[in-house]
């Protein structure tokens, strides 16, 4: 490295760096012309004797963030809106006083944490990391909200429960993809179709218990 003349040293590191970047996301990136463009940022990264290629390095590097950053951009978008939808739910499940004065606060700041990771990703393979994330605090949620009912009722005196006891309800978090014994299916009759919705009719059938309600992730 210490052949390298003025700033040749730092191109040459940030080329390395986007190379291990690349590495980690190239499962992830299905565009030609970022696929090329890393591609020859390894060729010159690879080099035994890269010096006169280094001078492309700068055009190459900015072209690979420019792309890089959009394709992240735009695999963040839906999972920023599939996290503030499912605060909103969350915050719909505290339907009292006591609900909402201990709850409200610390789900907005473990939603609003979660937001801000998936804005510091630096790697599209990292988010989908951040949805599966997302449904793990969903669920946590949901039982710390049930948890905390049953607290609450068990801290009622006979003279409180003056209102027939009310059947409990069991919110049960689902996701459609851990419903289904099968990771992939292919349909190529409509008898195909018919056999899959049946499969899911009879798994969410089993899951529905008396005084259960389902929430279903597609």
């Amino acid at each position: 490295m210490y052949f390298f003349k003025n700033n040749q040293k730092d191109f040459f590191k940030t080329a390395c760096e986007l190379e291990d970047l690349y590495d980690n996301d190239k499962n992830y990136i299905d565009d030609s012309n970022l696929i090329e463009i890393a591609e020859s940022i390894k060729r010159i990264v690879k080099m035994h004797h890269p010096y006169s290629n280094i001078q492309n390095l700068p055009w190459l590097c900015n072209k690979f963030n420019e792309m890089h950053q959009n394709i992240l951009e735009n695999q963040a978008k839906p999972i920023k809106q599939e996290i503030e939808n499912d605060l909103d739910h969350m915050l719909k499940e505290l339907n009292s006083d006591d609900l909402n004065q201990e709850f409200e606060a610390k789900f907005k700041d473990r939603f609003e944490e979660l937001k801000d990771k998936l804005a510091g990703c630096r790697e599209i393979s990292a988010i989908p990391g951040i949805r599966n994330e997302n449904e793990i605090l969903i669920n946590r949620c949901m039982d710390e909200i049930e948890e905390f009912k049953q607290k609450l009722a068990e801290k009622q005196t006979p003279e409180e429960v003056t209102q027939p006891v009310e059947p409990k309800i069991t919110k049960k978090n689902l996701n459609l993809k851990n419903i289904s014994s099968k990771t992939r299916i292919t349909i190529e009759k409509e008898e195909d179709i018919d056999n899959f919705i049946e499969e899911l009719r009879k798994k969410l059938k089993d899951e529905l218990e008396e005084d259960t309600i389902i929430n279903l992730r597609i």
